[in-house]
């Protein structure tokens, strides 16, 4: 029987409507309604010696080290685990609400910023209560249909974004390639995995620009695929 054991869990946390959301430059920026939940996904591993480490995502855009630092001092409460054994990563969904500080936009209440960094936090604190018995499964593959590179070299000599009015004939190639690669960790039990943590590289940004609904964007139906 495996000696690592292992607790996955998630919570929803879904702030309240009207903070501004992250990743787009607009005059309105308050959220109107939710398209579908954000939630934090959480992963604890304990050793046979009962030494614990957890990691985090978290359905937002951007992270501050104060946020993370908020994050980890309210696991380590709960649970005991220390601070830097708590890793802690945005998905950068830019239909997230906003909680680092801007000059360009609104900024999310404190109380608003404090209230989901305890509720991602509590992803962990249930994570360490389904530790079980368990075995890592790790595999990779390559997803090459549905990335591109933005950035665009042009007959101008310049790099342009995609986002631009451009005239196909203007634009000479993509200035670099894609990330294909898709990493894959199972958390298997009873010869079945119960978890799957995926490392993948795609802008989330599908569900943006004229968007003013909560989402997690394409990761959160990945999760719901998986």
């Amino acid at each position: 029987m495996s000696q690592l054991k292992v607790g996955i869990a998630e919570v929803n946390i879904t702030p309240r409507l009207g903070l501004p959301l992250a990743g787009n430059f607009r005059d309105d920026y308050a959220a109107r309604g939710i398209h579908d939940p954000l939630r934090a996904h959480a992963i604890v591993f304990e050793n046979r010696a009962g030494e614990k480490a957890a990691l985090l995502s978290v359905e937002v855009c951007m992270l501050d080290r104060a946020n993370v630092a908020a994050i980890r001092q309210h696991v380590s409460r709960a649970t005991g685990i220390a601070a830097g054994r708590v890793l802690v990563a945005a998905i950068h969904t830019h239909a997230g609400p906003a909680l680092k500080e801007s000059s360009s936009r609104p900024n999310t209440p404190a109380a608003d910023v404090g209230l989901l960094m305890k509720k991602a936090a509590g992803a962990v604190s249930q994570a360490c209560k389904n530790l079980r018995a368990s075995r890592l499964c790790i595999g990779t593959s390559e997803e090459k249909r549905i990335s591109f590179n933005r950035r665009l070299a042009c007959r101008d000599g310049k790099t342009h974004m995609n986002w631009e009015k451009l005239d196909p004939k203007f634009v000479i190639k993509p200035q670099g390639g894609i990330d294909p690669q898709v990493i894959a960790m199972a958390v298997c039990r009873n010869g079945a995995p119960e978890g799957v943590m995926v490392n993948f590289g795609l802008h989330p940004a599908i569900l943006a620009g004229d968007n003013w609904f909560y989402s997690a964007d394409y990761p959160g139906y990945l999760s719901e695929a998986m």
